[in-house]
């Protein structure tokens, strides 16, 4: 025989051989690839696991946090039932506490308002076992812009009803001293003398210091039906202001004041303003106070 010659098909096949065997991967790669795979699995264990454990700490928090808010629930519970259960003793001291209370703010305001509401007021207290409106009084204060000075729950005790004289139906509260009535009865009456008929329509104003009403010492005059324009040349005005001097009304005793002709900050229609002025803290030049100390 003779000695055996590839051919080119043989060749082919044993390259095509030699490639497949590079192509094939080495067993030290094999072996790192298996490593590889293991590494990832053993990963993804431990990330679960870690997943696992905070939703078993989040389950717990929450456990905890009910059980502490039931607590409190429950204890809220309990207390409410026990009030509930004591309301037959507690309820009726609350009941009289909070009655008090609201009678002594009603009567608070009550004593130092003008007008009807501080008259009635001041008058219902006197029916209590003490005089709610004298225990509450204040004395001293300051005057006030437009509208009023400090409100104290001081007045004079001496204070009567204006009487025989006309009163305007607005007039807050109609009182003065007993020594101011007189003086008004006097005005009022040589007025009508003289033609000019006039009504008071301001008297007592209740904490309306230093005002000389709020001593229930001063009034407002005014004429009826109200005198015509131009006021500076009314002989009515000016026979009105003529009467209230000749009473007495001139200082230092007292004061007119024209407030027709010459309106002060707070003056609210014409009229004519008689006072009697403060001597101290004990009495004016109507009368001494029949309980001083007056505030200032």
């Amino acid at each position: 025989m003779g000695k055996y010659m590839p051919n080119s098909l043989d060749e082919e096949l044993l390259e095509q051989e030699a490639e497949e065997e590079d192509q094939q991967p080495s067993q030290e790669e094999v072996d790192q690839y298996i490593l590889e795979q293991e590494i990832e699995e053993y990963n993804q264990q431990q990330r679960l696991a870690e997943i696992q454990k905070q939703k078993q700490a989040g389950s717990a928090d929450k456990a905890k946090k009910t059980k502490k808010w039931y607590g409190r629930y429950k204890k809220a519970g309990i207390v409410l039932e026990f009030l509930g259960a004591s309301f037959p003793v507690w309820g009726p001291i609350v009941l009289v506490l909070g009655g008090a209370l609201l009678v002594i703010v009603i009567m608070i305001v009550g004593c130092n308002q003008t007008g009807l509401t501080g008259l009635v007021t001041r008058a219902a207290s006197k029916f209590f076992p003490i005089d709610v409106c004298k225990q509450l009084a204040f004395n001293g204060g300051t005057s006030g812009g437009g509208g009023g000075g400090a409100s104290f729950a001081w007045e004079p005790a001496d204070l009567v009803a204006l009487s025989g004289v006309s009163v305007d139906s607005q007039t807050s509260d109609p009182r003065v001293r007993q020594c101011m009535l007189g003086k008004v009865q006097q005005i009022v009456g040589a007025a009508a003398s003289a033609g000019v008929q006039v009504t008071i329509t301001s008297a007592f104003r209740s904490g309306d210091f230093p005002s000389r009403h709020a001593f229930g010492e001063a009034v407002d005059i005014s004429i009826r039906p109200p005198p015509s324009q131009p006021w500076s040349s009314n002989p009515q005005i000016a026979k009105l202001v003529q009467i209230a001097k000749g009473a007495g009304f001139n200082p230092p005793p007292g004061d007119t004041i024209d407030e027709y002709n010459h309106p002060v900050e707070r003056t609210s229609g014409g009229h004519v303003h008689v006072e009697f002025n403060k001597i101290s803290a004990d009495g004016s030049y109507c009368a001494p106070y029949p309980n001083p100390p007056a505030p200032s």
